[in-house]
């Protein structure tokens, strides 16, 4: 697994058959390192990690658990104490304001993992990449004393998955307009046609 030393290892999904592995089959798991209880989860590739550190550099990072280290593919981030956010009145303008973020880079292809998992190809969609979350519901929003803080961030990209942001989500108001509420639709479609 890793040459870190890690006490007190837990399943991130309680009573669930995957182990140390999430429903995707990477490596996810709440731990002790040096004295504190941390999230450690494996990246999809070397590019997602590098989002990731980048992230947690930038203003954003605030509504961002704190990434403790890495090694490998591993990311440790603290962990979130606190409880579930109740007010999500700035969630639209927090996931604006990550969407807005330049970075030049496509780290994974969110939208052709949605389409291969079911035996298809994606197809060639004219969309530009954005950072996303990809999974801003209200079991990953956390009140802090410091503020909102968003939580599993196995699935930050970017990508041209953003589009799929607000049907991903249960508390973004939905924000595209014409033909992107259309497409939306239609890869909606294709994603819950996968059975686990």
């Amino acid at each position: 697994m890793s040459s870190l030393e890690f006490s007190n290892i837990e399943s991130t999904r309680p009573n669930a058959p995957f182990g140390l592995k999430s429903k995707f089959g990477s490596t996810s798991f709440f731990a002790t390192h040096n004295n504190k209880k941390v999230k450690v989860y494996e990246t999809i590739n070397e590019k997602q990690m590098k989002l990731r550190l980048f992230i947690d550099s930038h203003p954003i990072c605030k509504f961002f658990p704190k990434v403790i280290g890495t090694e490998n593919s591993l990311v440790i981030e603290e962990f979130i104490y606190g409880i579930s956010a109740t007010d999500y009145s700035s969630m639209n303008t927090i996931h604006r304001n990550l969407l807005d973020i330049n970075y030049p880079e496509t780290t994974w292809d969110y939208l052709k993992y949605i389409y291969e998992r079911v035996g298809l190809k994606k197809p060639k969609f004219n969309l530009t990449t954005k950072i996303n979350h990809n999974d801003i519901t209200r079991a990953n929003l956390i009140n802090t004393s410091d503020g909102i803080k968003i939580i599993d961030n196995e699935f930050l990209a970017c990508n041209d998955g953003w589009i799929m942001n607000y049907l991903n989500s249960d508390i973004l108001k939905n924000e595209l307009k014409g033909e992107h509420i259309k497409l939306s639709k239609q890869i909606w479609r294709i994603r819950k046609s996968w059975k686990r």
